[in-house]
């Protein structure tokens, strides 16, 4: 399934609109992200498993919040996906990588090396 199609499955749900599909959105994300740092927590200071089923569905809850924020606000989730990426690159265009590592976050940037210092 792709972002398109999910967030038309989102239609089938949603029955609110304006503000209270606003303040419903946003407190849907708060309360499903926090599920998910619950499940962090727990694994990583009470040595419980995370089972990636319930983690996938966790992060599916958010993601469906998402959805419905981006579409009460008119935009899309390809394309928040698109301008955070173009915003990633333009803040740091090496990613934190190796300066051997290509940077393949971008269409056409698969075989770009980053440039040694000496280089700029």
């Amino acid at each position: 399934m792709n972002f398109k199609d999910f967030e038309t499955c989102t239609d089938r749900t949603w029955f609110l609109t304006g503000r209270e599909s606003k303040i419903n959105a946003a407190l849907g994300v708060g309360g499903e992200a926090g599920e998910v740092v619950d499940m962090v927590k727990k694994e990583l200071y009470h040595d419980k498993p995370v089972d990636p089923d319930e983690m996938m569905l966790e992060v599916g809850d958010v993601l469906f919040y998402l959805a419905r924020i981006a579409r009460d606000y008119g935009f899309t989730l390809e394309e928040a996906a698109e301008a955070v990426n173009r915003k990633l690159l333009k803040r740091r265009p090496d990613g934190h990588l190796p300066k051997t590592q290509p940077v393949s976050c971008q269409p056409g940037y698969a075989d770009v090396r980053i440039l040694e210092d000496s280089d700029e």
